[in-house]
């Protein structure tokens, strides 16, 4: 009767889909209760089937705490047990302890026989979870857990979502002995065999064909197993739901997680804005996540989606707006008190009444930013060459532009959709991705092309950069200098100083440190490229503001404030980004909002989003902020502080029969969602006067067609 109550009040803020969460996610911990898991995902799944609500069935096929000894058993038992609640649970898993503690068993196999083996000290693999982890290569893991889940889909559900497949200990595994025997079959190259070798001569040494074939080894592991989940069910004929998220997916995949590569098999990619960070302080870092997921989303015709762990109603109205300004589904986490479920019942009435708006936008982006994954996976130093996409996203949403990426496999009719496509020190391109390049310039885009782009190959050789300049037809030289820090002329204002290592001849010059041009610029055919000899990557740019989340810490719930990033990334790239935008999709508007403009699937609806953004960054560092810290603009319930007038204009491609405003917020004071508003229309550009007090978080804009 609890499961079906609680499937009735999901019903009624429309829900259709459930994703579940359980004290059994580690699920190898316990086996003993496989049978009773399964039991209880049939009663689950049953109560909600008759509210029409599908059922994704989600826990780690990997992380294990098996083996411990009795001593960390004491150490680890509330974390693996949950009893943490006062021990209500420690009868229900009383089997646990004599399970973990006894190297236990499956059809006679032993599970430690089937875990990730760290190459440089020859046990086994750590994991950030201090847990160890199966191997996914393993034939006896393959069986008994394709088994395990054969008896899953037997309960009814109608999706499945097996996570954390990685290969942990900082990239150190697999090398168990399955691992070590397919790696020479897979790649003719065999596995360093002594620790010493493994760790110093071996690791990270990207100058050595084996650990790059290792490299890819891990990722293409993670990926045949993923592949094969997919295949095992399709086998049994069934076609199963699988979405799938992850956190961080941009700077780096030290742990092979196949998540972009394998977006094809996913029904939704969403992102997890995890719980350890605060809402409200972190949402820069987040917003760049999201960017990626619609890119991938988007190249596989499936839904983007974002998970927020709130704490309050104003978590849920500002998580809901950044959703939907991002152009993604709305997923507020574990929100189950009365006033947090009245907070998402106003976005969930608004959903159903204009899905329009919200599902399945078409982004209108005023630039692109390139993300490689060959860049991210196999180069060094990998992650600080990565920030550089972070402080380009960033510079993009502080100046109030849409940003988007283009990815390494698309066409040049699907980069010609963007206007403007940075490159941030794209190491790692193939010949065809910088033909590709060329031909966007030629055929009349703008390309910022930042750093030594194209110095590597995707086999892993250095490519001169003469050679690069070739394969970009340009008459640019790009040159090497001593790196300098300065601040340098653009444009007829001063950039924020950046350090520049490049320097380039015979193109026209618009940035100098002394006799070195460090900003050039060249026309190629009907576009032109924009060369940065700046180092972005060292631009600093917001990250999550984490919590401490020790129970018993005077200081649990809360966090200390990050750098405050955004006047070094206006004032920086931001300024390069006012030079090569000469359209924005939205002009700038006085405040701090984000904006972002889309059209509708059926392109009957040009929609221009407005969040409010003030006073939700500090501008100091290491103040003590807390997970429930009021977002004002969003607390539509106690009266929040509205706008003040602009005119805001954006770019729509046909003469509106209309035009509408619209706001979630409105219906708190009993207010209709939407009013028609006066409009003027002039060389393709809608203005619309948004009088004081019109809105105080979230504001759309829809120009309708005729």
């Amino acid at each position: 009767k609890d499961i079906e109550k609680e499937a009735a009040a999901m019903r009624e803020l429309g829900i259709d889909i459930i994703l579940l969460s359980n004290k059994t996610h580690f699920r190898f911990n316990f086996y003993p209760y496989w049978d009773k898991i399964v039991e209880t995902l049939g009663k689950i799944t049953r109560a909600f089937h008759k509210y029409d609500i599908k059922v994704v069935e989600h826990h780690s096929c990997s992380l294990t705490h098996i083996p411990l000894s009795k001593e960390e058993w004491e150490i680890k038992k509330d974390q693996i047990d949950g009893l943490s609640d006062d021990g209500i649970y420690a009868k229900e898993w009383e089997y646990v302890e004599d399970w973990i503690t006894s190297d236990g068993e499956i059809d006679g196999v032993k599970v430690s026989s089937f875990l990730q083996i760290h190459g440089g000290t020859h046990d086994l693999s750590p994991t950030q979870y201090d847990t160890h982890v199966v191997c996914y290569n393993n034939e006896d893991y393959r069986r008994i857990y394709f088994k395990h889940l054969e008896d899953i889909y037997a309960a009814g559900v109608d999706g499945i979502m097996t996570d954390d497949v990685q290969f942990f200990a900082q990239g150190n595994a697999c090398a168990c002995p399955t691992c070590r025997k397919l790696f020479k079959e897979w790649t003719g190259y065999e596995m360093p065999e002594s620790k010493e070798e493994w760790v110093d001569r071996f690791m990270n040494n990207f100058d050595d064909p084996r650990y790059v074939a290792f490299d890819q080894f891990r990722r293409d592991s993670a990926i045949r197993f993923q592949r094969d989940v997919d295949a095992h069910f399709r086998s049994l004929g069934l076609n199963l739901l699988r979405p799938n998220y992850i956190s961080n997916e941009i700077t780096s995949n030290y742990s092979a997680y196949p998540f972009s590569n394998c977006a094809d098999l996913w029904d939704v990619m969403f992102q997890e804005n995890v719980s350890n960070s605060i809402i409200k302080y972190s949402w820069p870092y987040y917003a760049c996540e999201a960017v990626h997921r619609y890119a991938f989303a988007s190249q596989n015709d499936i839904p983007s989606m974002s998970m927020f762990y709130c704490n309050t109603p104003s978590d849920i109205y500002f998580s809901f707006a950044l959703c939907s300004s991002w152009g993604q589904l709305f997923n507020p986490s574990l929100t189950r008190t009365d006033d947090m479920v009245a907070a998402e019942g106003l976005a969930r009435s608004f959903e159903k009444k204009y899905p329009e708006l919200v599902y399945d936008q078409k982004k209108q982006s005023d630039v692109a930013v390139m993300f490689s994954m060959k860049t991210r996976d196999l180069i060094a130093n990998a992650p600080s060459v990565m920030n550089g996409v972070m402080a380009w996203l960033q510079s993009v949403y502080f100046t109030q532009r849409t940003p988007a990426f283009v990815l390494e496999e698309q066409s040049l009719q699907e980069w010609q959709n963007h206007k403007v496509i940075v490159l941030p020190h794209v190491i790692m391109m193939s010949d065809d991705e910088i033909i590709r390049a060329r031909e966007y310039v030629k055929s009349g885009g703008t390309l910022v092309w930042v750093g030594s782009c194209g110095i590597k190959t995707p086999e892993g050789f250095n490519r001169s950069l003469e050679d690069v300049k070739k394969l970009l037809g340009c008459r640019t030289d790009i040159r090497p200098i001593e790196e300098k820090t300065a601040v340098v002329g653009f444009n007829g204002e001063k950039l924020y100083e950046m350090t520049y290592g490049l320097a380039y001849d015979h193109s026209d010059a618009l940035s100098t440190i002394g006799n070195d041009t460090v900003i050039a610029q060249e026309r190629l055919g009907f576009g032109e490229i924009l060369f940065l000899g700046a180092q972005t990557n060292l631009l600093p740019y917001h990250q999550n503001v984490h919590i401490d989340s020790n129970p018993k810490s005077p200081n649990f719930y809360t966090g200390l404030t990050r750098q405050y990033c955004g006047e070094i990334l206006e004032k920086s790239l931001g300024k390069i980004l006012d030079y090569v935008v000469k359209t924005p999709g939205i002009q700038r508007i006085q405040g701090d909002y984000l904006t972002a403009l889309y059209k509708s699937a059926d392109q009957n609806h040009t929609i221009a989003h407005l969040v409010a953004v003030e006073n939700t960054l500090c501008k100091n560092t290491d103040i003590r902020v807390g997970m429930k810290d009021p977002i004002s603009r969003f607390d539509p319930w106690a009266g929040a502080i509205g706008n003040k007038a602009f005119c805001l204009k954006f770019l729509c491609e046909y003469q509106p029969a209309k035009v509408r405003l619209l706001s979630p917020e409105w219906a708190v004071n009993k207010k209709p969602l939407e009013m028609y508003v006066d409009f003027t229309y002039n060389d393709g550009v809608v203005s619309v006067q948004i009088p004081d007090n019109t809105f105080s978080g979230y504001l759309i804009t829809d120009a309708v067609r005729g």
